[in-house]
């Protein structure tokens, strides 16, 4: 029964952190829309990195904390995976 459980939170806690993660960033994602965080496109956008100056500085903030969390979600849950051992 213990094992059994064991495996279930396991798998559960791994869940949750994944859909904090999503959440967290989706929610970084709506606060950026409150705030006006996009500039006029009025031709295609083939390069949108070339613009990133003219978007407000608290959205380059946003931005680059949406990036941290990213990464934070992607190396903590590679660091739960399992992985065979050699």
């Amino acid at each position: 029964s213990k094992p059994v459980l064991m495996e279930l939170h396991k798998y559960a806690g791994t869940y949750i952190h994944i859909l904090v993660s999503v959440t967290i960033m989706l929610g970084i994602q709506e606060k950026e829309g409150f705030v006006g965080c996009g500039y006029k496109v009025v031709s295609a956008d083939l390069m949108p990195f070339l613009n990133y100056g003219l978007i407000p500085y608290a959205c380059k903030i946003s931005h680059s904390l949406g990036l941290v969390i990213l990464a934070m979600g992607l190396f903590t849950s590679f660091g739960l995976a399992r992985f065979p051992v050699l």
